[in-house]
C-alpha cells in the first residue's frame, strides 16, 4: 500500500471521513480538518517538503502549506484533534506494514470496476430501451 493511501485510509478510520472525502474538494468543516490532518501526516511520516506533499495528493504546494499549519494550531488547542492526529499516526504505520496484495491498487481498481458493473446494471433495469440505445448489450443481468 502507498503511504498516502495508507495515510488517507488511517484519518479516514479515525475521523469517520470517507476516503472520497479527503480526496475530493468538499470544505465543510469535518473534510476540511480530516484533509489537512492527511496532509500533515504525509509530511510527517514521509519526511517530505510541502512541494513534493502537494504532488502526491494532487495539490498546489501552498495550499499544502496552509493545510499543515492548520493542522499544527488544531494540534496544538484542541485535545480531540491531537488525540486523532496520534491515532491517524499509529494506524498510518500498520496500513503501510500490511501486505500489497490485500490493500493495492489491484484491489481498489476491482472496487471501482464491480461498482461500475454494478451501476450499469441498475440503469439498464431501470430503463432498459434508453440504456440500450446508449451502450448496446454491454451488460449482462
Amino acid at each position: 500500500m502507498t503511504t498516502v493511501n495508507a495515510i488517507a485510509r488511517a484519518v479516514a478510520e479515525v475521523t469517520g471521513v470517507t476516503v472520497e472525502q479527503i480526496l475530493s474538494h468538499r470544505r465543510n468543516r469535518r473534510v476540511v480538518r480530516a484533509r489537512h490532518m492527511a496532509w500533515s501526516l504525509t509530511a510527517d511520516l514521509m519526511d517530505v517538503n510541502q512541494k513534493e506533499t502537494g504532488d502526491l495528493w494532487g495539490r498546489h504546494w501552498t495550499a499544502i502549506e496552509y493545510g499543515c499549519e492548520k493542522a499544527r494550531r488544531h494540534y496544538q488547542s484542541d485535545a480531540a484533534f491531537q488525540k486523532q492526529y496520534v491515532s491517524a499516526k499509529v494506524v498510518a504505520r500498520e496500513l503501510m506494514k500490511t501486505p500489497r496484495e490485500e490493500h493495492g491498487p489491484e484491489r481498489i481498481i476491482a472496487e471501482m470496476v464491480r461498482r461500475y458493473e454494478h451501476k450499469l446494471r441498475m440503469m439498464a433495469q431501470a430503463r432498459p430501451q434508453v440504456f440500450m440505445e446508449r451502450y448496446g448489450n454491454t451488460v449482462t443481468a
